[in-house]
């Protein structure tokens, strides 16, 4: 386990330890602060961030982007930041209760490739496993864990994910094995970001 801050890990992620951080969270405004800082550290650094989330989820952390003077039409008309809709991108990659697997690849693959062709290094948030999640679908929702931890390893990027935490409470066992797929795990607690494992 690192001995890094957990605010560290998100803000300033390192792309040789093929990291994925598992974001657990029961406030949506502990969410976008979470995918705020590190897609914000990303753009810092001049590096490309991709953001898969819902559209209201989207929407609140470009605003607390701007709020912190990042000019997010800008860097979104340069490619620097890309957005998508995690509910439309699910919708694209499910074949009934599964993913198809060629489809992601394929989707994946060429948006990491153009970022880090245009920016070098990519950092990507993604919330459509918590959607599966919430559907009670964790075979699919592992699945695309699985398939996302390929491609950190093949591509070298961080990854967040973003889990409400009660939709975790349920399924012990199946959320152990979630926790496995990550290389952290982090939680808002009293306000304040933890380091779980």
């Amino acid at each position: 386990m690192s001995n890094r801050t957990p605010d560290g890990l998100l803000e300033n992620p390192d792309h040789e330890c093929h990291a994925a951080h598992l974001y657990l969270y029961l406030e949506p405004e502990s969410l976008v602060r979470a995918i705020a800082m590190f897609v914000g550290g990303a753009l810092d650094r001049g590096e490309a961030a991709i953001v898969v989330a819902t559209e209201q989820n989207t929407k609140a952390v470009i605003e607390r982007l701007q709020r912190s003077g990042k000019d997010c039409d800008r860097l979104r008309e340069s490619g620097q930041l890309t957005c998508y809709d995690a509910e439309v991108l699910l919708s694209q990659i499910m074949d009934g209760r599964m993913p198809n697997h060629a489809v992601f690849h394929l989707l994946a693959t060429n948006a990491i490739k153009r970022a880090q062709s245009d920016f070098g290094q990519v950092c990507i948030y993604g919330e459509m496993v918590n959607l599966l999640w919430q559907q009670d679908n964790a075979e699919a929702a592992r699945e695309l864990e699985d398939w996302w931890n390929v491609l950190i390893m093949q591509f070298r990027f961080p990854l967040l994910c973003g889990y409400r935490a009660n939709v975790l409470e349920d399924r012990s066992k199946m959320a152990r094995e979630l926790c496995k797929t990550h290389s952290h795990v982090l939680a808002a607690e009293r306000g304040r970001l933890q380091l779980v494992s």
